[in-house]
């Protein structure tokens, strides 16, 4: 009930881009939102996961929900980024030129592939399952050799990829859809932070932990600017915009 109560809140306070009057927030609507590209790598790894039956043992979903086993298709089929937001990661990296990236939640590794078919140079991903995480591996290092992966924690794993990168230019938050560790995870990544960094927060009208994390979130005094597309949460940090503003974009 909590999402659709929320979906419909969104409907009505979204816009598209014929109401946008941000030249910031149109650019983006055009150059993120309504761009469409195709990949071959990325084609080649969906054709991989929906027809693998292979089963991955203690499987956690990370929001509360656990299956004992799961098939890769059915992992693929429940929780792989849908192909219109994987675009939004593409396009957000290349358009910002996100080239030191982190993700909280590797899973079979598409958000990953969508990073770094953006133009990431590092994509360093976390994920704490490490049955998927040897699926996910075995995938994407051919086809991504940018792409480096750690296996434990969030706690323990990302002050480890925080330290690694010379400067953190995206972090795209999917491992953990409950509030106090979605907010744990935005403290301790705060002090890396440049102006033209990005953090994106998956499903934050999963739960009402969930979009309570998001509304602290956005309220905070180093965030300048926020895009609410419903299913993903975008915040910016550059104090050259000026007066704090939160849009709600639907495309």
């Amino acid at each position: 009930m909590h999402p659709l109560i929320h979906y419909i809140l969104f409907w009505f306070k979204s816009q598209n881009n014929l109401y946008v009057h941000s030249p910031f927030v149109f650019s983006f609507y055009n150059e993120v939102l309504k761009r469409e590209k195709s990949s071959a790598k990325i084609a080649k790894l969906k054709e991989y996961y929906i027809t693998n039956k292979e089963i991955v043992k203690k499987f956690d979903l990370g929001a509360g929900t656990s299956l004992k086993t799961s098939s890769v298709c059915e992992i693929f089929r429940r929780i792989s980024i849908p192909t219109k937001y994987g675009r939004v990661l593409s396009n957000i990296t290349e358009k910002f030129g996100a080239k030191y990236v982190i993700e909280l939640g590797t899973s079979l590794g598409m958000g990953t592939a969508y990073l770094c078919e953006g133009g990431a140079k590092t994509v360093i991903s976390l994920e704490g399952n490490p049955y998927i995480l040897e699926i996910a591996q075995s995938q994407l290092n051919p086809l991504f050799p940018q792409a480096t992966f750690l296996q434990g924690d969030f706690k323990e794993t990302l002050p480890i990829a925080l330290g690694k990168m010379p400067q953190v230019d995206l972090i795209y938050f999917d491992g953990n859809h409950r509030k106090i560790p979605t907010l744990e995870y935005f403290e301790m990544s705060l002090p890396f932070i440049h102006n033209q960094s990005i953090f994106i927060f998956d499903d934050i009208y999963w739960s009402r932990e969930m979009t309570e994390a998001w509304e602290i979130i956005k309220s905070s005094q180093k965030v300048t600017l926020t895009i609410d597309l419903y299913r993903m949460g975008i915040v910016f940090f550059d104090p050259a915009i000026r007066e704090k503003q939160d849009f709600w974009l639907r495309f």
